[in-house]
């Protein structure tokens, strides 16, 4: 690893960090190797002593060895939970889950002479994967470790690959307020994102009928044919936006009173095999509201009310949909306490 931070001007106004790794090594679980390199880079340039910009780049290639899927038969063929070392792998030297990491990010910041701060942050996220795998399913014999079809361990193998990219900007300000002679604190800010992604796989099938054995992981797998071989593709376009703000209102010196709210926009879109396979649109609002107690200057009482709406972007149901968004309420009482003067 080389990390290396350098003034790119005499004065330091303008500055620059470059991060490289490169990692080689084995792990517990038989026949897996990690590997992985990574580059980071940002430069940062105060335009002004109140505004600050930054560029960036962050860079990451995963190629692991005798990648796993799917883990070892969890139940033997008389109904009882089978035992193996942890280390029990029957990934192939073929299999293999590269994925590569790309991010692009531009920030800007000004500070005003009033307290509050301006901050506007873009991002673009791109990934890319490629997947040979091959796991383990069924129930073989707790005797021999093999057992007949359809009950021994029988080898399945999949095939995936592809791309994703997302775009992301935010922009938020914070600062103070005054109001009936307290000073408060205020925050305000609105998000954007839109992703898509691309998949082309080859859904799990049998690589073979002959069972394994699960104590000597015999015999050996040769690689499918996965070339040709069908595969599916899919597409899903995700897009959220959302504007919120919070509020901290000192009611009194030991009460604060914090209230706010998200409103929020989610719109989902997916094709398989170039046909709408699920398309959903919604709008939600989540309120927060709090209140703290500061009992001294180490323990806080606190009560606080939230709403929840998480969209679940990335789990989908047994026919393919990606679900629905989460929705619901937390409630908390609770006591805090801040020690050795926060540090």
């Amino acid at each position: 690893m080389a990390d290396v931070s350098t003034p790119l001007t005499e004065d330091g106004r303008i500055r620059a960090r470059m991060v490289g790794t490169s990692q080689e090594g084995n792990s517990y679980i038989d026949g897996y190797k990690p590997q992985r390199k990574a580059f980071y880079g940002i430069i940062e340039a105060d335009l002004t002593p109140d505004t600050t910009v930054s560029l960036g780049y962050d860079y990451q290639d995963i190629t692991p060895k005798g990648s796993t899927w799917g883990g070892m038969p969890l139940w033997f063929s008389d109904g009882t939970q089978a035992e193996y070392s942890r280390s029990k792998n029957y990934a192939q030297n073929w299999s293999r889950w590269d994925n590569t990491l790309k991010t692009a990010f531009a920030e800007i910041e000004h500070r005003f002479d009033n307290g509050w701060n301006l901050r506007a942050v873009a991002n673009q996220y791109r990934t890319e994967f490629d997947a040979e795998l091959l796991g383990l399913v069924g129930r073989p014999d707790r005797a021999t470790g093999l057992g007949s079809f359809p009950n021994g361990a029988l080898p399945v193998a999949l095939a995936s690959e592809g791309s994703s990219r997302q775009n992301t900007f935010d922009v938020m300000a914070s600062g103070p307020f005054e109001l009936l002679g307290r000073q408060h604190d205020l925050v305000v800010g609105a998000t954007s994102s839109r992703r898509t992604a691309s998949q082309e796989a080859i859904a799990p099938f049998y690589a073979g009928f002959t069972p394994v054995n699960v104590y000597q992981l015999s015999p050996a797998f040769p690689r499918p044919n996965f070339d040709a071989m069908a595969s599916i593709p899919t597409r899903t376009l995700i897009k959220q936006s959302g504007v919120y703000s919070a509020a901290r209102f000192s009611l009194a010196e030991p009460l604060k009173l914090i209230v706010g709210g998200r409103f929020s926009n989610y719109e989902i879109d997916d094709a398989v095999g170039g046909s709408s396979l699920h398309y959903k649109k919604s709008s939600e609002f989540t309120p927060y509201a709090g209140l703290i107690y500061d009992i001294d200057k180490t323990y806080s009482a606190y009560v606080s009310y939230t709403g929840i709406f998480n969209p679940q972007t990335d789990y989908r149901d047994s026919k393919g949909n990606v679900l629905t968004p989460t929705k619901g309420k937390t409630k908390e009482v609770g006591l805090k306490g801040a020690y050795l003067m926060g540090v």
